[in-house]
């Protein structure tokens, strides 16, 4: 796998070949819940309380790295470790995390085609 790869293929057949028949509801499921999360992490951040957004993109990071979305999990870890980033940083992630989002959801259009 190349390690600057945004999914991991080897990763996301290996959770196909484990969920079976419930892989296309599991990819589903995750679509969708990534999409309520990144409106959480938005709001959080229009509050500024990161431990919001931290909440929620760490579940981002989990999902995302069952999967093998490592770009999505890479911009969550991020915002899940928030420190003492300046705001504007924090937003630029959250932007990046919005298109890596719609880059996955491109993609997941794709597989659940197939």
């Amino acid at each position: 796998m190349n390690s600057d790869a945004a999914i991991d293929l080897e990763c996301l057949g290996k959770m196909k070949a484990l969920l079976q028949n419930s892989y296309a509801e599991v990819l589903n499921d995750f679509n969708r819940d990534t999409q309520i999360y990144i409106d959480e992490i938005g709001k959080a951040l229009n509050e500024d309380n990161r431990n919001g957004a931290a909440k929620n993109a760490h579940k981002i990071k989990s999902s995302a790295g069952q999967f093998g979305f490592r770009h999505l999990e890479r911009l969550a870890r991020i915002l899940d470790n928030p420190g003492e980033l300046p705001t504007g940083e924090l937003l630029k992630s959250y932007s990046e995390l919005k298109d890596a989002y719609k880059q996955v959801g491109t993609f997941l259009k794709t597989q659940l085609a197939s």
